[in-house]
């Protein structure tokens, strides 16, 4: 529920929600990790570049959020906020047919990579006798080539824009033609591991990094599905421009943290938890331990 609601950027709803939510204390807190890092996916999938800092914003928190020992009420609540913020003007993106997205990328991956880069990437390559080591060599030169080509352009310029898209839809391809590449350090042949190590030792950004800790935290297979839109927004973060959230936003993150303690109290008098009692039953207890006998008049 908690989930749908962010997703419709309804922000009121959704405070109600999670302060339910901790009030209450009981199972849905647990699955709180897994509905922020859902919210944090589904908006890399869809963003637009302008959102890319906000969403870097939203990651780190949901991070920290994730990995804290205390829950705050208003981190949390701030944090609920934001992503609503993003999630009100999304608009889902299409999904490409796999033949369509194939005759957009394979062109790219044709160009050999050079002795040079085989050097600088032989830790993440599979070993030269492994039946994926061509693909992958055509796979690194491909982003290599993409990335050398947006270091020489500014961010402001059409073509960067292209490039990026460029990068998100090779990356998709390849997620979605689920493509067997060797990995030396792990058994897991996933491509995603070998395109997250391309990614990560190109751009060499602290920003990536942290999509890439939240993206394997508590990593298990069927978390990928849900966690794609980690790998596919690290793609806008490649050079870093500072737009944040407005003044307006900043303003309005500050109502919520000094208002956070009013929210649960009123939470708190609209569903007051109920005790449960224990019943006792004699299938339980000795009855001999306390007898006491005593005499008849």
């Amino acid at each position: 529920m908690l989930k749908n609601l962010i997703y419709k950027g309804n922000i009121k709803e959704s405070l109600e929600n999670v302060c339910i939510i901790l009030h209450m204390n009981d199972e849905r807190i647990n699955k709180l990790s897994d509905t922020f890092i859902e919210i944090c996916n589904y908006i890399g999938l869809n963003m637009e570049k302008e959102d890319v800092l906000k969403w870097l914003n939203i990651v780190e928190l949901t991070y920290i959020w994730i990995t804290s020992d205390l829950i705050k009420v208003d981190d949390t609540l701030i944090l609920c906020v934001k992503m609503c913020n993003i999630c009100k003007n999304i608009f889902e993106n299409n999904i490409i047919q796999l033949k369509n997205l194939r005759s957009q990328v394979i062109n790219d991956f044709e160009n050999k990579l050079s002795i040079e880069y085989i050097r600088n990437f032989e830790q993440i390559l599979p070993l030269p006798t492994s039946e994926s080591y061509s693909i992958s060599c055509k796979i690194l030169m491909c982003f290599i080539t993409f990335y050398n080509k947006i270091n020489d352009i500014s961010d402001d310029n059409n073509d960067f824009n292209l490039l990026t898209n460029k990068i998100r839809l090779s990356i998709e391809y390849i997620v979605r033609k689920n493509i067997y590449i060797e990995n030396q350090s792990t058994r897991d042949g996933d491509c995603i591991w070998f395109l997250w190590n391309i990614i990560l030792q190109l751009s060499q950004s602290p920003f990536i990094n942290i999509l890439y800790k939240l993206f394997i935290f508590e990593w298990k297979s069927n978390c990928k599905k849900k966690r794609l839109g980690l790998l596919y927004g690290s793609v806008f973060l490649i050079k870093y421009k500072d737009i944040n959230w407005t003044d307006t936003d900043l303003e309005n993150f500050d109502k919520i943290k000094n208002l956070s303690k009013n929210f649960m109290i009123n939470i708190k008098e609209k569903y007051p938890k109920t005790v449960k009692k224990n019943k006792v039953t004699y299938s339980n207890i000795n009855i001999w331990d306390n007898y006491i006998p005593i005499n008849k008049n």
